[in-house]
């Protein structure tokens, strides 16, 4: 926990000190959300799920064995009675190998695309659990920080207020600085009820990511020197983020599947070979009852009716069979499809030139994005540097006013809105230093070059 500024501690209104304490690293906390949270565990399943395309597309290029079994029987009914004439059963076992499908081979390439994507999706979702896991620590360290600013204040003006009600018991001053005094004890109040309020939700935050409620974490130590991520140029970090940035890359993988769904659908109207081999057993089974006259004629196959009343003629209880092997290449040739092809390969040309839009857009929001996170940490930079000069001065500024209000030219209000002064500064140096930190994550992500070192490196700026 962080001290108060040791001017504050020096003029003595204040003697709020924190027992340390270890708390949970940034790294701790990281580790622990990489298994539990939610939404990278999302991500991990669907790109196991794209990995599956490239099988499934790979499957069309191998061989393909199919094997079926049929069975019946035929009926006669020459005298309005079903008898059974005969049986027939057929096994048979067929091959089928594509020698040349060219839709084949582009749905092969589009699976390999279709996987990168995925792989940068992954590692853009691996970056985002980064820069969430970071903002929702340093916005407990936040909310921990201000509650404990916000419980000093309310102390400090306490103190005041019994400095402003013996005053007012001796007669040294109004009744109308008492009150003013009691006031701005219950603002504080108030504010210190905020700040609680503001602990609990950040740290339910936090549990939302790691599937777990924090004790102490480990905060930002008073003398971390913070330094703007070089190189110091925003059109350097673009142009790294062109290269590096993960939804960048993730939709330019896009538009170059869709530029392969051209061909793809191309590909529908122009010639296919494949290769085909079967072999069939077929066994035809005699009459049950020789005396029925058999009626064959619903047996198409004419070999199958020649032998199925070759047996009937001989007595029935009798079967034969035959087996036939075929083995040939089937070459297909569309040759009108009533315009599909035609409209099929429009539409993937339209697909293709929205997958180009939205790689522009990308590249464009990247652009901006980038910068807007430069311009942004150097904001923050010069921020931390001027309220670190605010805390000085605020200081500076109460202990005048307590001065003044000792020889009679400021009032109690004076001192306590100077005091009051001095805490706001406090707060908002301690939220800006986390801000610089969160800017240079968020800087980082934008070049898409985050990574687990950069964590450990604020985990040495924290005690």
């Amino acid at each position: 926990m962080k001290r108060l500024h040791p001017l504050l501690a020096a003029a003595g209104l204040v003697l709020f000190t924190a027992a340390p304490a270890q708390g949970a690293s940034l790294m701790e906390v990281y580790e622990r959300a990489a298994q539990e949270d939610a939404e990278l565990q999302i991500a991990k399943a669907e790109y196991r799920s794209v990995l599956q395309n490239r099988p499934m597309a790979r499957s069309a290029l191998l061989p393909q064995l199919t094997g079926e079994i049929e069975g019946g029987a035929f009926y006669n009914n020459p005298d309005g009675r079903d008898s059974i004439d005969g049986r027939q059963s057929s096994f048979a076992l067929r091959l089928e190998q594509s020698v040349f499908d060219r839709r084949n081979f582009i749905e092969l390439s589009q699976a390999d695309l279709e996987i990168a994507r995925a792989e940068a999706e992954l590692d853009g979702a691996r970056q985002d659990l980064m820069l969430r896991v970071s903002e929702a620590y340093f916005n407990v360290l936040v909310a921990q920080e201000s509650l404990e600013f916000s419980i000093a204040e309310l102390a400090a003006i306490e103190r005041q207020l019994e400095q402003t009600e013996r005053r007012f018991d001796v007669g040294l001053i109004a009744s109308t600085d008492v009150k003013e005094a009691q006031a701005q004890r219950d603002l504080a109040e108030a504010e210190r009820i905020a700040a609680e309020n503001e602990l609990d939700v950040a740290n339910e935050q936090l549990a939302v990511i790691t599937n777990q409620y924090w004790g102490e974490l480990n905060t930002l130590a008073d003398d971390a020197e913070l330094s703007i991520p070089e190189p110091r140029d925003a059109d350097a970090w673009v142009e790294r983020a062109m290269e590096n940035n993960l939804e960048l890359a993730a939709q330019r993988l896009a538009t170059e599947t869709a530029r392969e769904q051209i061909q793809r659908q191309r590909a529908e109207g122009q010639p296919r070979v494949g290769l085909s081999a079967s072999v069939s057993e077929n066994r035809y089974y005699g009459i049950d009852d020789p005396g029925d006259e058999a009626d064959f004629s619903q047996v198409q196959d004419p070999a199958a009716r020649q032998a199925l009343e070759g047996l009937a003629g001989a007595g029935g209880n009798q079967f034969e069979d035959g087996t036939e092997a075929q083995i040939g290449i089937r070459l297909e040739i569309p040759l009108y499809t009533g315009g599909r092809v035609t409209a099929m390969t429009r539409q993937a040309r339209e697909d293709f030139q929205a997958a180009q839009q939205g790689q522009t857009q990308v590249e464009r929001f990247t652009t901006q994005d980038t910068r807007n996170a430069y311009l942004s940490t150097v904001a923050a930079d010069s921020r931390v540097r001027a309220l670190n000069r605010a805390l000085e001065s605020t200081q500076a500024a109460f202990e005048a006013a307590e001065a003044g209000f000792e020889v009679g030219t400021r009032t109690q209000v004076d001192v306590l809105l100077a005091l009051r002064e001095v805490f706001g500064a406090e707060r908002d140096f301690a939220q800006a230093r986390y801000d610089f930190l969160t800017n240079t994550l968020r800087l980082e992500r934008a070049a898409g070059q985050l990574a687990v070192e950069d964590l450990e490196n604020i985990d040495q700026l924290l005690d």
